[in-house]
């Protein structure tokens, strides 16, 4: 690579990867191709599941564009199984990680504090799945 910018890059080879997450078909790529200096976009929200381990990374055909150290954000799903649905296997989860201490992977309510209101917020989403 020449880190020379690149129009009207097709959007499906690009994407985000995050350690631990898994993303849905489709659910982490760009918004569209390159413009015409060559800047892509990512302000679709990023479907995933999975516990973040790790800090985000762009793609671009398969070789990792950022060391990742620069792209740190926090992903949550209530899919803490990473198997693309919201079910009871999150919820045993969610419940074997509420044990009084602090846990930023059920955090939904992101205060800092694990109580009532992420619960509520988890609960929501029982039976969703990627689309």
């Amino acid at each position: 690579y020449s880190n020379a910018p690149i129009a009207y890059f097709p959007a499906e080879d690009m994407w985000i990867e995050v350690p631990g997450m898994f993303p849905c078909i489709g659910g982490s790529i760009a918004d569209s191709e390159t413009d015409y200096s060559g800047v892509a976009t990512f302000s679709n929200p990023v479907l995933m599941g999975g516990i973040q381990n790790g800090n985000l990374q762009v793609f671009i055909n398969g070789s990792a564009v950022n060391d990742g150290e620069s792209a740190f954000h926090t992903f949550l799903s209530p899919d803490l199984s990473g198997d693309h649905q919201i079910n009871l296997t999150d919820t045993v989860m969610v419940t074997q990680a509420w044990d009084g201490s602090y846990n930023r992977a059920i955090d939904y309510f992101f205060d800092g504090v694990i109580d009532l209101s992420d619960l509520v917020l988890f609960s929501e989403h029982q039976g969703h799945h990627c689309p």
